[in-house]
């Protein structure tokens, strides 16, 4: 009989990695509630893991991660769903729930990508779970405002947002009750955000209060969907729209922007267009790179390291770029350096280690080894990204190993930092396993879905 199939991969890993990166990610969700040495181990295995799975072999030459077997998918995708069964005990029902329907989409994709499964008699399904999987962002949203819980992220800005309105300054004026209390120091009472974050939110927070955070958030989460279903195409032309469901459905992506008010979207937003935009336009790769920096310094920082203009003579131009995107952040440097600095810079710096990093559970000297081995890391991808021709796709693998680096040298792991990093992850998962050289030559030729295949 005749069936139509996708494209014909020779090599399951995508299915096998996707899978265990979900495994990991709903690992980090029914953790992330709670502090201590269980959540640190299981953060460090998440970050360690996505590290090794998605960005060793994508920035270091292509290698075949499985052979060719039509066993694989299904053992990953069994293997999933019995961790996911095993976990209903927890307090995170829905969250199992949603990774189970996230496992069955992942599995029926890339099982039709790789041939192995007829379109036709899992397109229904598929639909099913995609459609289920885009309704996690409505109920989080629904929660938000039905149970307001908003984080002091989401506070704070609505406050600086609106000592701006008033002609103030939120590094000067307190704004930050709990950092005031927690350094008990009044000085540390200022914003902790760069300024573009506040600005950002004014529209939504004058209308709706302070809940307007999170029909901020709604609308730049939308925006990030579309980007990204742009950016998945330029790596890979199959199946750009799995990366936007992957990102919307993965555990406490939404939760933190639309239940808890976390902003750091708008920052990433900026990114992943700068990403979108990469070599095509130097200086306005790095206008948006430096209206991320404006917003928050992370992940504005990271992408900046990495996303070098390919040619030096760029290099002036994307340097412009930044400097234009940072005015905001430099209109209030210059208006009250010392207030701006310590709020900004200094309270970063001096934050103790908490029990959500693996640092809290080690000696010292073992969390110096750790760090160092972890920077220097960092480094040498920066420096890969800046002295080779390195392509998008490796990029954005590097994009993931400095941001997962700076994770794990950091001296906590709080839940709205998924935000920086999933939407690349989701990005690369539907292409990983696939060398960059692959992509393009498969862009370059026809297109073999629909093809009839007599089986």
């Amino acid at each position: 009989m005749n069936v139509s199939v996708g494209r014909d991969f020779d090599n399951p890993a995508p299915l096998v990695l996707g899978c265990v990166y979900l495994v990991l990610i709903q690992l980090v969700a029914m953790a992330s509630r709670g502090y201590g040495a269980y959540r640190a181990v299981v953060t460090l295995l998440l970050l360690v893991g996505a590290l090794i799975m998605m960005t060793v072999p994508s920035i270091l030459p292509a290698v075949t991660v499985f052979k060719s077997s039509k066993r694989v998918p299904l053992v990953a995708a069994l293997f999933f769903l019995g961790i996911a069964i095993a976990s209903v005990g927890t307090i995170h029902r829905f969250l199992v729930v949603q990774g189970i329907a996230l496992s069955i989409l992942t599995f029926v994709f890339y099982s039709e990508a790789n041939g192995l499964l007829p379109v036709q008699r899992f397109k229904l399904p598929t639909l099913v779970v995609v459609a289920a999987c885009v309704t996690v962002p409505l109920v989080s949203f629904l929660s938000g405002l039905l149970v307001p819980k908003l984080y002091d992220i989401a506070t704070t800005t609505a406050k600086a947002g609106q000592v701006m309105l008033t002609g103030g300054n939120p590094y000067t004026e307190l704004v930050d009750e709990g950092g005031k209390k927690w350094m008990a120091d009044a000085r540390f009472g200022g914003y902790k955000y760069s300024p573009l974050m506040a600005v950002f939110y004014i529209p939504f927070v004058s209308v709706f209060g302070a809940p307007g955070v999170l029909v901020g958030n709604l609308h730049f989460l939308l925006g990030a969907a579309v980007i990204l279903y742009f950016l998945a195409r330029r790596i890979n032309a199959s199946g750009p729209g799995l990366a936007v469901v992957l990102m919307l459905a993965a555990p406490f992506f939404a939760e933190q922007m639309l239940s808890m008010g976390a902003t750091d979207i708008a920052a990433v937003l900026s990114i992943l267009i700068a990403f979108l935009i990469w070599g095509r336009n130097a200086t306005l790769v790095g206008l948006f790179i430096g209206l991320s920096l404006s917003t928050k310094l992370a992940p504005g920082l990271f992408a900046a390291a990495v996303f070098t203009p390919p040619r030096p003579r760029d290099w002036p131009r994307y340097a412009l770029g930044i400097v234009i995107g940072l005015l905001p952040s430099m209109i209030y440097l210059t208006w009250s350096p010392e207030d701006f600095i310590r709020n900004i810079f200094v309270f970063q710096v001096i934050r103790p280690v908490e029990s959500t990093s693996w640092q809290y559970f080690v000696p010292g000297w073992a969390a110096v080894i750790g760090r160092v081995i972890l920077f220097t890391m960092a480094m040498l991808t920066v420096l890969f990204c800046t002295f080779t021709k390195a392509d998008l796709y490796r990029r954005l693998s590097g994009f993931l190993v400095v941001t997962f680096c700076a994770l794990l040298t950091g001296p906590m792991y709080l839940d709205n930092y998924g935000i920086w990093w999933i939407p690349v992850a989701a990005c690369l998962v539907i292409s990983v396993g696939r060398r960059p050289d692959e992509v393009a030559e498969s862009r370059a030729k026809p297109s073999v879905e629909n093809v009839p295949l007599k089986v």
